[in-house]
């Protein structure tokens, strides 16, 4: 089992991840969980009682996380699309379409105003977390994009790849910063490091 931060505060959220799949606390009270049943739950961390189902992917969802705020959450699925969902109705806030094959990952900035997505169409996209509006493209890789996140402070992002490389982006101008190159085989997850203003706590 691992920890990975998704690069903002670590109240907020933490992550742990089987593989592709895990469970999501925001302020250690929700939890939120995906599946191949095509549902995201929402589960109280405390009495384990289901406080909301997703319905509305087609097909696996292989993603999901809080925003900063704990206020929504974006999911990611293998029917090529991410959705916002309002982390209290459970409402479909946006649909995040544009990918042309199954989204693996999605995340909220530090100041949750944008979403990063990672596909196997071999890009991420930016997107604007309140219209759903794609932002940037983030074009280099050679084959399928299986993580992205952004930096701590919001201006970077790293993505991996099945390519067996790493790319640093710049989160504004969606160029490439810095491309990791030496790993043989699939690299499996890449974060950046945290100082003690970004975590206040000891895990």
């Amino acid at each position: 089992m691992g920890y990975t931060n998704r690069g903002y505060s670590c109240q907020s959220e933490r992550t742990y991840k089987f593989g592709y799949f895990g469970f999501h606390f925001c302020e250690q009270k929700r939890i939120v969980t995906e599946s191949f049943d095509n549902i995201v739950t929402i589960w109280d961390g405390q009495s384990g009682e289901v406080l909301a189902n997703l319905k509305g992917h087609t097909n696996s969802v292989w993603h999901a996380s809080f925003s900063p705020d704990g206020k929504k959450i974006v999911t990611a699925s293998f029917d090529s699309t991410a959705k916002i969902w309002d982390a209290q109705s459970g409402k479909v806030l946006a649909n995040l379409k544009g990918h042309t094959s199954y989204v693996l990952d999605a995340s909220f900035s530090p100041d949750g105003k944008k979403i990063i997505t990672a596909s196997f169409d071999s890009t991420a996209k930016i997107w604007d977390a309140q219209s759903g509006e794609v932002l940037a493209n983030l074009k280099g890789h050679t084959s399928y994009v299986s993580s992205a996140s952004f930096s701590p402070d919001g201006n970077k992002i790293v993505t991996i790849s099945v390519d067996s490389t790493t790319k640093i982006w710049d989160a504004q101008s969606a160029t490439v910063l810095l491309e990791l190159k030496g790993h043989t085989s699939y690299i499996l997850s890449a974060s950046f490091h945290l100082t003690e203003k970004d975590c206040n706590y000891i895990f």
